[in-house]
């Protein structure tokens, strides 16, 4: 049991070298241009969750579920302006509902949880930042689950 233990902590806590983060991005072909922005996306969603969110006093679970629906509506159409268009895949609002619910609904002081998840989200789609094993997997899933969300246009 200790040793699982172990095994974890370590996991989540012990920095890659900065030659394993440059073999991971290159054959997953994580590219920096792509990174930064999905991090303008995640940031712009949970900015948005944060500064429209009306309190728990007033909104009920539906009620909820209609706000991160609008917010992702929103931070859809705030890229599409700018030529960059993504599709909302339930693959993608999974995620981000499953992250939301936890992390922000959830807690108590809404404007702190706002602040640990861009906290969170700035570091693990920060390319040129140290990672451990625990931020790569996050940061490759999130890739993974942008690169299907963003349509290219040809």
């Amino acid at each position: 049991m200790e040793s699982n233990i172990h095994n974890f902590l370590s996991y989540i806590n012990t920095p890659l070298s900065e030659e394993e983060i440059s073999y991971i991005y290159r054959i997953n072909n994580i590219s920096y241009d792509r990174v930064l922005l999905y991090n303008d996306f995640i940031i712009t969603f949970f900015e948005l969750m944060g500064s429209t969110y009306m309190g728990g006093d007033i909104m009920t679970n539906n009620d909820e579920k209609s706000h991160f629906e609008w917010c992702v509506g929103k931070c859809v159409k705030i890229f599409k302006k700018e030529g960059i268009i993504f599709k909302t895949t339930d693959e993608l609002k999974e995620f981000l509902f499953g992250y939301v619910r936890e992390m922000f609904y959830d807690e108590q002081d809404k404007d702190v949880a706002s602040d640990k998840i861009i906290g969170y989200w700035e570091h693990i789609l920060r390319f040129y930042s140290i990672k451990s094993k625990y931020d790569m997997d996050s940061l490759l899933e999130i890739n993974r689950i942008m690169n299907t969300s963003l349509l290219n246009k040809h």
